[in-house]
């Protein structure tokens, strides 16, 4: 009777061991696409931020190039006009 008792709480152990692996197997697995998914988020964020800095930088450039263009066609004008 001890024996059975032994064999089947040994089984039940060996059930919950097993378990636990597979648990543990997701954890690691589950940790590991959380880790990749937070450095393609910061990536994907660095890189927002790029464009961004780049879009803004583009609109000054274009307001530059269009003030220059204003005040070149107001030289012309000025000159065409004498």
């Amino acid at each position: 009777m001890k024996s059975e008792h032994e064999k089947y709480v040994h089984e039940q152990n060996s059930k919950i061991s097993l378990a636990e692996n597979r648990i543990n197997k997701k954890e690691g697995a589950i940790n590991q696409k959380t880790e990749e998914l937070q450095r393609a988020k910061k990536e994907a964020d660095t890189l927002k931020e790029t464009v961004t800095s780049q879009m803004e930088l583009f609109e000054r450039k274009s307001q530059e190039v269009e003030r220059m263009q204003k005040q070149q066609i107001e030289q012309l004008e000025t000159i065409s006009l004498k």
